[in-house]
Formats: C-alpha cells, structure tokens, sequence
C-alpha cells in the first residue's frame, strides 16, 4: 500500500490504516505524537514496524489467499499498541473503531447458538458469521472468528467437546453456518479439530435434508381435521 503526508496524530493513523485494510485495532495506549511518512507500496505489517519504531506492540499476522486459493504474501490481521519506549503516556483517550461495524441481526430472533455462548467474541459476530444475508459482512465475520479461535484454541476445544448431534440441530438453523464451519476447518491445523468440525457441517447438512416428521394423530386432532 502507499501512505505518504504528515499526520498530527499517529495513533488516529495506524487507526485509518488498519480500518482501511480489515485489520482490527485492540487498543492504542502509548503517547500519541505527530509523523511524516512516504512509503510506496509497501506492505502493512512493514509501515506499521516503521511507523512504531519508537512504541512497544505486538502484531497478529496470517497467511493470505489469492483469488485462486494459493498463498499470497502475510496480512496483518491485529494489531496492538501496548506504550512507548520512551515511557511517555497518552495524554487522553484514543478513539480506536470497534472490530467489526454494528449490523442489523440476522432477524429479530436470532440468537447464539448455546454451543457458541463460550466464544469470546461479541454475539452479532457469530450470528453475522452463520446467517447474515451480506456476503461481505459474513466473510469478515468468519474470519474475524477464526482469527478469535487460532488465539484462544480452549474455546474451540470447549465448543467441540459438546454433543454432536446437540450441535448439529442449533447450527442446522442457521442458512450459512455450514460455510461459517468449513471456514473453520480450513483454518485448523489440528488434524482432529479439523475432522471434527468436517463432522458437524455434514450432520447440519443431513438435519437439513430430512423430510419434515409427520405429525401425530393427537396433533391432527389439534389442528382440526380437514373438511
């Protein structure tokens, strides 16, 4: 990418940088100070090793894709600013964007699935990632999950270690949450989390294809039988 200008606030920078290429910004809590830069492209995650040269962060990064399913160069997938060398403070609050844009639910009934609840990452990420109807919106989703469950494998063991079948019939709910757990897999390198999470996408599959059941007499009888 190319940044090039003077800038009053670094801080407000490396926020309109990550927000601009899908990176998620954790927090901003070094002294803030004016920068020049020029930079041609060059890839994010080395604009952002140059501009903080002079604050301590740490940096998530993964492995891209092409538009042909090959590996591309690495992508910055989070970035967090934890001070300055120097010791400076920030003198107030730095607005950083939230995650992920605030969306309309999937419907106003959608809920997390029960299976779900222990993922650490904010409940409309998990519906937007299995039902929301905006492709975009549920690929960011997906990711912004998966990038969740690579740093916190516990919750990921947690959620697997649950009914399969359970499983299956809350996700089977969900329009796109066979895509959501395919995407899941891809990223495991556990072989057995990967099987796994294989394993529940065909059962939502299966629930998905049974004929409806047929109801009973007494329901029938319920319903009203027809004239």
């Amino acid at each position: 990418m190319t940044v090039s200008g003077q800038a009053a606030s670094l801080a407000h920078l490396v926020s309109d940088l990550c927000a601009k290429t899908g990176a998620t910004l954790r927090g901003y809590e070094a002294g803030d100070r004016p920068i020049t830069v020029s930079y041609e492209d060059v890839p994010l995650r080395v604009i952002l090793q140059r501009m903080l040269r002079d604050e301590t962060y740490m940096i998530g990064v993964r492995s891209g894709t092409t538009a042909n399913g090959g590996a591309s160069d690495i992508e910055v997938s989070w970035v967090h600013v934890t001070g300055s060398k120097s010791g400076a403070t920030p003198s107030g609050p730095v607005a950083v964007p939230p995650p992920l844009p605030a969306a309309a639910p999937v419907s106003s009934s959608a809920k997390v699935p029960r299976t779900m609840t222990g993922f650490g990452v904010a409940s409309n990420v998990i519906t937007q990632a299995l039902g929301s109807d905006n492709a975009t919106e549920r690929r960011d989703a997906t990711r912004q999950l998966a990038d969740h469950l690579e740093e916190n494998p516990g919750e990921l063991d947690a959620f697997l270690s649950n009914d399969m079948g359970a499983t299956a019939d809350e996700l089977a709910t969900f329009p796109f949450a066979n895509e959501a757990l395919r995407t899941l897999s891809i990223r495991q390198k556990d072989p057995v989390a990967r099987a796994k999470l294989d394993a529940i996408a065909k059962s939502v599959d299966v629930r998905r294809k049974d004929p409806p059941k047929k109801p009973s007499f007494s329901e029938l009888m319920q319903q009203g039988m027809p004239h």
